[in-house]
């Protein structure tokens, strides 16, 4: 279907929770690693500190694009942004 771009930002303090749930946020997106083009953190201005991550990543229809975008239980749907 084509390639998607996904911004993610953490919320202010939220690095303890960020830290609990990595395991369980990998185990989601290594469903996805055939179809990711690139991905990556965000980091403060000093590279010291995760503030989000990107992802671009090929994906075949409009069901894999929601699975992708909402589907990560670690992600909040109130903090996702649909464009």
């Amino acid at each position: 279907m084509g390639d998607y771009f996904f911004y993610c930002r953490d919320r202010d303090g939220s690095a303890e929770l960020r830290d609990r749930l990595v395991e369980e946020h990998w185990a989601f997106m290594d469903r996805f690693a055939d179809q990711m083009i690139a991905r990556g953190p965000t980091l403060t201005d000093d590279g010291e500190t995760a503030t989000g991550s990107l992802h671009i990543v090929d994906l075949p229809d409009p069901t894999t694009v929601t699975t992708f975008g909402y589907g990560n239980r670690t992600i909040s749907p109130e903090s996702t942004v649909p464009w």
